[in-house]
This record gives C-alpha cells, structure tokens and sequence, in this order.
C-alpha cells in the first residue's frame, strides 16, 4: 500500500537512499521512483525539492545537489558525497550486537520466531565486523541480579562480607528480602541464619556471593532496619568536623560539654569511634560498653610499655 504521508524522520533516511538509488538509476520515471520507494509522487517530489537545497557547506550552485525532474524523468548530478548506501561503521554494528546480546541473555521470555531472529542477525553482524567480542559481566551488577534472583524466588544467599567495624572478613547465610540507598550506598535486607536475627549489608562489602536452596525462612513483613540497634550517650569534650563527620552530625549543633545520642548496628563501631576520637569523645552509656572501651583503651596502651 502507498503510503500518503510521512515522518520527517522517514523522509530523511528515504532522501539518504534516494541519493544513490538515483546515481545508478539516471532517468528514472518518476512514478517508477514512488512505487521503488513505496510513497506517492506527490512525496517524491517533496522529497526532490527538499535534496535540491542540500550539498556541501558554501552553498552554492557549484556545492548543491544538480537535479533534473521537470519531464517526468529524474537525473542526479554533483551528489558524490552522498554516493553510498547507508551502512553502519564498526562502532555501530558493535553497540548493536552487544544491545543483541544483551536482549539473548536477559531475563525477559521472547517469542520463538523473535528469538531466533535476534540470534541471526547478531550472527550476520558479527560476520560484517570480523572480530570476536563480548560483554564482560560487572561485578556489582552480577552481584544485584543474584541477590534479586534470591529474592523474587525465596532463595537463600552465601556470600564474604568484609566488616569495617570489626575489621574482619566473614562468610554469612542469610535469605535476603530487600533493598535500600541511604548516603549513597546500597544496603541488603536479610535475616542471618546464624545471628537468627534481621541484619543489614551494605552492597560494596559483599562478595563472592552464591545462590543457594529454597528458604525454609519467612520473609519479615516490615523491614528489619532499625531493629537491633545499639544505642549510646556520648559527651562531645571537643568540636571538630572530624568527629562530626564521623558520627553523622552537624558541628554546628554541638559544642564543647554537650551530649548527643547515637545508634548503630552494631558496638564495635562506637567502640571505635570513641577510640578515634583520642579524647575528643567520651561515653557516658551503656556501662557495657564503655567498660570494654576502657578496656580496649588500656590494651593499646599496653602495647607501647
């Protein structure tokens, strides 16, 4: 069927074919141009009309396209810079094939007849570019689609954690259920077989994470971030934005003599933070800890007797 009407975007990838369609066609009939193109006359005309102000910078006669068309006949000349057909370069034809590759390898149930179409013409742009390549898997990414993976079909996670605040590396069981960003970071919910308890991750601390079998765990209805918190009274005996950047606060509402209370997941960060601080900080709560700060004071103090 003829169309009738069409795009500025149809028009310009049909002139960028007319061109040299044209250059190995002189003289042909105008109507034999429509039905090869698939348009009116009457588009093909504009179209026409519109090449007859195209060409080189300068814009001259001696730099426009030359056409002829008023007997019915069309001829092309001076349009040498436009001789070839469209094809894609090597950078293109790659984006492509790895876009294709992609769409092959996600997630996503694609019809039979659609599937093998993308197999075949990833294989003929490979063919075209002559050359072996391939999309090297992301850590971080291949690390999120596991995770996801556990979580959409209630599957249990392994994986290394490294724990800045105790220093330490550990392998963890959990069964994860959810995510979250808080100060650019992103964090994993999940319940810790061996803790029996909901704890948090964060993402850039995890690795070598592998999926395991069906959970026997029930996921949490609400989540599980502030649950297990420590919580801690601390003396500001000094000021600094050292000190305040460390413990998330604002220097400006704080000074010298005042006391602010802090969470965290876990006592061994405000354990070091308090030791950190080299005096600037002090605890007033809970006894336990700061019995084990004092302790771990006179350790460090030992080492240099």
């Amino acid at each position: 069927m003829v169309k009738e009407n069409t795009t500025p975007l149809d028009q310009v990838s049909r002139m960028l074919d007319l061109v040299p369609f044209l250059l190995t066609h002189q003289g042909i009939a105008l109507s034999e141009l429509a039905k090869h193109f698939n348009v009116s006359e009457e588009i093909v005309l504009d179209d026409l009309n519109t090449l007859w102000m195209c060409g080189l910078p300068g814009y001259t006669p001696l730099e426009l396209i030359d056409l002829s068309f008023e007997s019915g006949f069309v001829t092309i000349r001076n349009a040498n810079t436009l001789a070839k057909v469209r094809k894609l370069n090597s950078s293109e034809i790659i984006s492509l094939t790895l876009g294709l590759d992609l769409l092959k390898d996600s997630q996503m149930t694609l019809d039979t007849s659609i599937a093998a179409r993308v197999e075949s013409l990833s294989d003929r742009l490979r063919e075209i570019i002559g050359a072996s390549f391939f999309i090297e898997e992301d850590g971080y990414a291949a690390l999120r689609g596991k995770i996801h993976h556990s979580i959409t079909h209630g599957l249990d996670l392994t994986f290394d954690y490294f724990s800045l605040t105790k220093d330490s590396r550990s392998q963890r069981h959990v069964t994860p259920y959810g995510f979250y960003i808080e100060d650019n970071f992103e964090y994993l919910e999940a319940y810790c077989h061996s803790a029996q308890a909901g704890r948090v991750y964060r993402f850039d601390r995890i690795s070598e994470a592998v999926v395991g079998d069906q959970s026997t765990v029930t996921a949490p209805v609400k989540s599980q971030r502030s649950a297990d918190r420590v919580r801690a009274a601390i003396q500001i005996n000094r000021a600094s934005r050292r000190n305040a950047e460390r413990l998330g606060i604002s220097l400006v509402a704080v000074s010298a003599g005042s006391e602010i209370v802090i969470e965290s997941f876990t006592p061994e960060w405000i354990l070091r933070s308090i030791l950190a601080g080299a005096g600037d900080l002090s605890l007033t709560q809970p006894a336990g800890l700061i019995a084990a700060v004092s302790q771990s004071a006179r350790l460090a103090l030992a080492l240099y007797e």
